[in-house]
């Protein structure tokens, strides 16, 4: 995962490493409003997986690294809302995320340690907003929309640095670029209030979704030999 935060990070491998784990995100973000709705999201659980392998190149006293990243099915699934159009409908918005990442970190000097890495980044976006619904009168409109195929693939990159001012003293930094993603895909409207049925639209674009630029500096402690103090501040530009 330092290929993601500080890659100088991985000069702390000796020789060569794999990890592989996942993490389950539980939300219950709820809805209500004045039509009688009161719901909790169906897609309660966000799915991370990750894996990676570095390995020591001793003559250049670099480590080298690759990682992923996927993270499937952020974001709100709201199933049958009533609406102000007296139809029950589904409003869903999901994003995920495949993060390929490739870097290094090489030794400087015995105490300072430098590293950076390139990540593509694919995202997917899935979006239900009230798609079997359609209404047209004088007074307002609304014609239901879906997507299921707007996706994006842009790359970025970060540096880090680490310093070891002690022997059970480190200091660290980095450094992330923002990566915006303009998803492109096609979309179905529903325009079966003006005679029209289900129309597809060959050309969509979703902005505003990507990663922040991101800055931190931190500090590590070892106070024995197996146990470690922490602490990082980061600011994520969002």
């Amino acid at each position: 995962s330092q290929l993601d935060t500080n890659p100088a990070n991985l000069a702390r491998i000796a020789g060569q490493r794999a990890d592989f784990g996942g993490v389950a995100i539980f939300a219950g973000d709820r809805h209500s409003d004045l039509l009688g709705n009161d719901r909790r999201i169906s897609n309660t659980v966000t799915p991370i997986a990750a894996l990676g392998y570095a390995w020591r190149v001793v003559p250049a006293r670099t480590v080298f690294g690759v990682g992923l990243h996927i993270q499937g099915g952020a974001g709100s699934v709201y199933r049958d809302l009533r609406t102000p159009f007296g139809t029950q409908d589904e409003y869903a918005s999901r994003y995920g995320v495949l993060l390929a990442s490739v870097g290094f970190a090489t030794e400087i000097t015995d105490r300072l340690q430098v590293g950076a890495s390139i990540a593509a980044v694919s995202s997917a976006a899935k979006q239900r907003l009230l798609p079997d619904t359609s209404y047209a009168s004088p007074g307002g409109t609304w014609f239901g929309l879906e997507t299921s195929d707007a996706t994006a693939t842009r790359a970025g990159g970060r540096i880090g640095i680490r310093y070891e001012a002690a022997p059970e003293f480190a200091l660290g930094a980095y450094f992330a670029q923002s990566v915006d993603l303009p998803l492109e895909g096609s979309a179905v409207a529903n325009l079966t209030a003006i005679g029209l049925g289900k129309v597809r639209y060959a050309s969509l674009d979703i902005d505003g979704l990507g990663t922040p630029r991101e800055a931190a500096v931190g500090f590590a402690w070892r106070a024995s030999e197996r146990f470690e103090w922490s602490v990082k501040l980061e600011r994520i530009f969002w």
